[in-house]
């Protein structure tokens, strides 16, 4: 995990885990240094190729994996319960991730009615197109729920608290009915973040996060540092295979972000000041 050897269950406090998870140390540095690399060298050609052939892991390009990346999705999975994670370019591409890397055409998505707008375009807008159908409940029961699963229903999911509406809903009482379906578990839980609530306790398989929101602490940042889907299911199984695509590499996507971690904001000349992006 890193060079302090802090295990998962540790009885460590969060804000510590927080801290203290961290990339090995190569030149004795204080804090973890940005590699702004696009790929990575090798020992020898052996090595390359049994990377590349994934019978070893290790970092190639900046485009699967990257230092950084790793650190901050080792930190999210500890905080949230949760066995692996991936990397995304942006909040809604870990949404849309968390869809379409587990879903066919001819599956059913149960959604809470409260949920971000663009969450709503992509069930409304863009899963349609390859016959992927919705439905849309307020969720306060599980009455509710257990009445809009159809035959074909893969997943439930919602937000909780909600964005921007704070709604509020029984991740417990959801949990236990999707786990008796059978049905994937999806929570965007960028507002209350680990350190307020952990979905995967109540049965969570797929737990989502924006980090312009409060993962970032001020949601003043113009580019985020990273995004990221973290899931919960055996490594081994279909349902993680097919969400981490065929390389176990999790940075998927990351960009100039990394380079901007501690900026609060930057000015162009031809454009305003941007405060954030999702």
């Amino acid at each position: 995990m890193n060079d302090q050897n802090l295990d998962r269950q540790s009885s460590l406090h969060p804000e510590t885990l927080a801290i203290r998870i961290q990339q090995k140390r190569g030149e004795r540095e204080h804090s973890v240094p940005l590699y702004m690399t696009s790929s990575f060298v090798f020992d020898d050609a052996e090595q390359a190729r049994a990377m590349f052939a994934d019978e070893i892991q290790g970092n190639i390009y900046t485009r699967f994996s990257n230092p950084n990346v790793n650190e901050f999705i080792e930190k999210l999975t500890v905080l949230e319960l949760a066995e692996d994670g991936i990397g995304t370019a942006s909040g809604m591409s870990a949404v849309f991730t968390g869809m379409a890397a587990l879903l066919k055409s001819g599956d059913h998505i149960v959604a809470a009615r409260s949920v971000f707008g663009s969450t709503h375009q992509i069930l409304v807008k863009i899963l349609p197109k390859w016959g992927i159908t919705h439905t849309y409940i307020e969720g306060s029961t599980r009455e509710e729920w257990e009445n809009a699963i159809q035959p074909n229903t893969k997943m439930f999911f919602l937000e909780t608290p909600s964005n921007p509406g704070l709604q509020l809903y029984d991740l417990e009482m959801i949990g236990k009915l999707a786990n008796e379906k059978g049905i994937i578990l999806n929570v965007d839980n960028c507002f209350a973040t680990p350190i307020i609530q952990q979905p995967m306790k109540y049965g969570a398989h797929l737990v989502t996060h924006s980090a312009t929101k409060f993962i970032d602490g001020t949601k003043m940042r113009l580019i985020p540092p990273y995004q990221t889907v973290i899931f919960a299911a055996d490594t081994s199984h279909e349902f993680a295979s097919n969400l981490i695509l065929d390389r176990p590499h999790p940075g998927l996507g990351t960009t100039l972000r990394q380079v901007l971690m501690g900026i609060k904001s930057t000015i162009y000349p031809e454009f305003p000041v941007f405060h954030s992006i999702y």
